[in-house]
């Protein structure tokens, strides 16, 4: 076998063994674009949650709102005294006051 074909023959098993990883490079593109726009919603929440923070009204009405359910969710929900602590109905948040 001449020097010529067996370079030919060495590109050709480099080009098969590149083109087999084709698939499992697209799965892993197809991942990694999941992972990032996982990234991009959670890092757009923690941008609203620092704009609510900021408007955090703390009372509403004689209710005191549970600072959990506002800054993270945007949700009006009331804490009830419950044994020295405040507890949330909404996410069961307890913030104890003594």
């Amino acid at each position: 076998m001449s020097l010529l074909s067996t370079l030919r023959q060495e590109a050709e098993q480099v080009a098969l063994t590149l083109q087999a990883r084709m698939g499992e490079l697209d799965q892993e593109i197809r991942q990694k674009a999941k992972e990032r726009a996982r990234l991009i919603d959670e890092k757009n929440h923690a941008v609203l949650a620092a704009q609510r923070f900021e408007k955090y009204p703390v009372l509403h009405g004689s209710s005191i709102l549970c600072p959990y359910c506002w800054v993270g969710r945007g949700q009006l929900s009331a804490l009830a005294p419950l044994d020295g602590a405040l507890r949330c109905d909404s996410c069961l948040t307890e913030l104890v006051t003594e």
